[in-house]
């Protein structure tokens, strides 16, 4: 069995035809706490297959081509703080994976 933690990471924009940003297999146990997972394209945000699992605390998984929060990772969506929601990244075109920091109640336009 392989374990992993990942902490404060940031997934945006791969592509795989299974789990276009994270992947698990081979009894693989993963744990992500406060993590952003987006624009995956080719394939849901995350897989799981057989055996292996990911618990997620305070993560967003959003705008993955094929889905965010499905398949064995559906029950997370809403608990331990998960969301999905728009990162709000500062410049995402230069490559500047920073989150807006807003300050107001209501978000500004872009």
């Amino acid at each position: 069995m392989s374990d992993a933690a990942l902490v404060q990471c940031t997934f945006v924009g791969n592509t795989a035809p299974n789990g276009s940003n994270i992947s698990a297999d081979c009894e693989a146990f993963i744990a992500a706490d406060a993590c952003i997972v987006t624009g995956g394209v080719g394939s849901a945000g995350v897989y799981v297959w057989g055996d292996s699992s990911i618990d997620f605390s305070c993560t967003n998984i959003w705008g993955n081509s094929q889905g965010d929060w499905v398949g064995s990772i559906a029950s997370q969506y809403g608990l331990d703080g998960n969301t999905s929601v728009d990162p709000w990244f500062c410049d995402p075109d230069a490559h500047d994976l920073s989150l807006i920091h807003i300050s107001e109640p209501t978000r500004p336009r872009r």
